[in-house]
């Protein structure tokens, strides 16, 4: 067992699997919401037009889990993560550019695809793999990321929003 100042090592992985978490879920997935209705009017869009971004996101990120599982078994999931927040990190910013509502969907192919490779799984394997006792803990602690990623980041964003455009 790692150990630093007395303290397991492995709730610093924990700590670092909250933040990307945060991050990638928390942000992109839970303040989703925020962005419609300035998109949609900038965009001159149906807000269900461009909620089905959203939606291709979600199936993307469920049928790359299989992927996901074998890349994982491959590479292992710290390379998997690295690949998953490159992609995400990428997706989102070249949406910032988007000008057509094709280009919303193929990027949140992209971008889910980086979140079901960077959040869900491979965490759930890394906690794991770090802890025999308080394994539930451990993830309890790491996917709080989630909920408190929206939490913070949706008036965060809202804020950000209002102030520079979306």
């Amino acid at each position: 067992m790692q150990r630093l100042n007395n303290l397991f090592y492995g709730w610093f992985i924990v700590i670092a699997c909250f933040l990307i978490l945060f991050c990638l879920h928390g942000v992109i997935i839970n303040t989703f919401g925020v962005f419609v209705k300035p998109v949609c009017e900038s965009m001159g869009w149906g807000r269900d037009t461009f909620s089905l971004a959203l939606g291709i996101g979600a199936l993307a990120m469920a049928f790359g889990a299989p992927l996901v599982g074998r890349m994982i078994d491959l590479f292992g999931a710290p390379k998997t993560m690295l690949v998953g927040c490159l992609s995400s990190g990428v997706g989102m910013a070249i949406l910032s550019k988007a000008t057509n509502i094709w280009h919303f969907y193929f990027l949140f192919i992209f971008v889910g695809f980086g979140l079901s490779a960077a959040t869900i799984i491979p965490v759930s394997v890394v906690i794991a793999n770090w802890f025999n006792q308080k394994r539930g803990t451990a993830m309890g602690a790491a996917f709080m990321g989630t909920s408190v990623g929206g939490m913070i980041m949706n008036p965060v964003n809202t804020l950000l929003v209002q102030k520079y455009g979306w």
